[in-house]
């Protein structure tokens, strides 16, 4: 299973797990908690396993570029360097990504941990909720800006591959 399959199955339990505190007895509450907070530590090493990845895939890109400059047709080259620029975005925002991931996580750590305290209260989980969901929005805000450039990357590559279809 990939990460991003593993993070989706893990994100859609954590939703189906919030839901039962929402409308649960205090005991409920607690032990629904724990499992969240279990569930976030899983998300996080989901998160390990994806930033591995990637920085596995940076070090054979970065391998790679010394052949694109080689390119002797302007136009290929030209080609190669769009492909370039949009997989150092990738790359970038990418990074971005994970960090913004880790932040919620944490975010959302602290509130299951207090979830778990004797009386929680509920304003004080509203403020923390609230300050999740400015989090989150910033990631929902660096996740279309890494889809709009996978979209632009895989244009990209699909014109290399029209190139070379046309030799």
């Amino acid at each position: 299973m990939q990460t991003s399959d593993k993070l989706g199955q893990l994100e859609s339990e954590k939703v189906e797990m919030f839901d039962k505190i929402n409308q649960g007895s205090i005991k409920t509450i607690h032990a629904t908690a724990k499992k969240l907070d279990a569930n976030a530590d899983e998300r996080k090493t989901v998160i390990e396993e994806e930033k591995d990845a990637i920085a596995q895939s940076g070090a054979e890109f970065k391998k790679a570029l010394s052949l694109a400059k080689e390119i002797d047709d302007q136009n290929n080259k030209n080609e190669a360097e769009d492909i370039v620029d949009k997989m150092e975005i990738k790359y970038e925002t990418h990074d971005k990504l994970m960090t913004s991931y880790e932040k919620i996580l944490t975010k959302e750590k602290e509130i299951f941990t207090y979830l778990q305290k004797k009386k929680p209260s509920g304003k004080v989980v509203n403020q923390k909720i609230d300050q999740l969901n400015k989090i989150t929005a910033d990631f929902q805000t660096l996740t279309n800006s890494y889809t709009e450039n996978s979209k632009a990357l895989e244009k990209e590559k699909q014109d290399v591959v029209d190139i070379l279809n046309e030799k």
